[in-house]
């Protein structure tokens, strides 16, 4: 199937890069900015990156999420999936903030009563990238030792067509690609993407039923 042959090209992201910008100075930024921010922030060792998302960023990332609802739903694993958390390691001098935090622990999840005062880290990230970023970000995943990573990347305005999902596995310390899901080993990008186009085609609700029913033809994964 080929996918997103009738969507229209995205506007570029908005991305700016700060250098020579210390830990103290990052914190207060955040402080400054406020919970209500918009901008999604990456820093690593004193460079700062601004993206502000727009409205196609935001809604596929809010696509993926509710299919990773409906798989926690469907095989009867408790998920817990945060948007736009903000995960840092002062040790590191780095932070990151993907689109997308599944934490497959309840007893772990960073609501959880019994969970450690610690920062809690995710199981699964999504990272949606319309626009190339600045920074590298899967040295910085890998880093926080984060088991498995999405991307979901465009090529932007000159290929509106070209947009694909990677799937990166943790293994030694650096990331391998992989065709298939880590937590999920049934679902493959591919499927990742066919739901992203029929949820274009044929509106949300349609093709949550339509995975639903792949689901179940795969004998609960």
């Amino acid at each position: 199937m080929k996918f997103f042959q009738n969507r229209k090209p995205a506007p570029n992201e908005q991305r700016i890069v700060l250098s020579k910008v210390n830990w103290a100075k990052f914190e207060a930024l955040l402080l400054e900015m406020g919970e209500g921010r918009s901008a999604h922030l990456t820093y690593d060792r004193g460079a700062l990156e601004l993206m502000t998302p727009l409205a196609e960023h935001e809604r596929s990332s809010k696509l993926v999420e509710s299919l990773l609802l409906l798989l926690s739903d469907e095989l009867k694993q408790p998920v817990l999936v945060q948007r736009s958390r903000l995960l840092k390691r002062f040790d590191l001098q780095q932070a990151v903030e993907p689109d997308i935090c599944c934490f497959f622990d309840p007893k772990t999840s960073p609501l959880s009563p019994s969970a450690e005062p610690t920062e809690t880290l995710p199981d699964l990230i999504m990272e949606v990238a319309l626009t190339h970023s600045s920074l590298d970000k899967l040295p910085i995943y890998a880093n926080f030792a984060i088991p498995e990573v999405w991307r979901y990347l465009s090529a932007g305005e000159r290929q509106p067509t070209t947009r694909y999902l990677r799937i990166y596995h943790l293994k030694n310390q650096s990331y391998t690609e992989s065709d298939r899901s880590l937590h999920f080993p049934f679902l493959t990008a591919a499927t990742v993407l066919q739901f992203l186009d029929q949820s274009d085609t044929f509106g949300l609700m349609p093709s949550l039923r339509l995975l639903r029913e792949w689901l179940q033809q795969q004998g609960g994964g």
